[in-house]
């Protein structure tokens, strides 16, 4: 899995089912916490390029904000299915209440926006949909 380096931004390779050391960034040696694939990840205005262009994987992005109830019954979903494609599908969440250069960059008007990306956008979709639509707008 790549794990972005908490302290100089470096993207590093970790084995997440090796358990026998604490895994260091290769270029600032600081300790990396390598995430559980099937989780999904928040992501920052300074993070976003490196978790999500860079990713090497399909990352499907949402943006959310705490005052959204409609955001907030989407979360679960999100859950599921990045526990259901784990390995195949990263799963990301941008608040856009305390995160504000990449939403604006990229438009988002409205919450919830999930934004598919495969090193760039490659579609978009706003508002709650239970899991079953969700699994069909990523697959398709």
């Amino acid at each position: 899995m790549h794990v972005v380096c908490p302290n100089c931004q470096a993207i590093n390779r970790v084995d997440p089912e090796r358990k026998d050391r604490q895994p260091v960034c290769g270029k600032c040696k600081t300790a990396l916490e390598p995430r559980a694939p099937g989780f999904p990840v928040e992501v920052t205005d300074s993070g976003f390029e490196q978790e999500v262009v860079q990713a090497g994987v399909t990352v499907l992005v949402d943006f959310w904000s705490n005052t959204c109830p409609p955001c907030r019954r989407l979360e679960p979903h999100l859950k599921d299915l990045a526990r259901e494609m784990a390995g195949k599908l990263k799963v990301a969440k941008v608040n856009v209440d305390s995160n504000r250069m990449v939403p604006g960059v990229l438009g988002i008007r409205a919450v919830p926006t999930l934004i598919l990306f495969r090193g760039k956008e490659v579609a978009r979709t706003s508002g709650y949909m239970p899991l079953s639509e969700l699994r069909s707008f990523v697959n398709s």
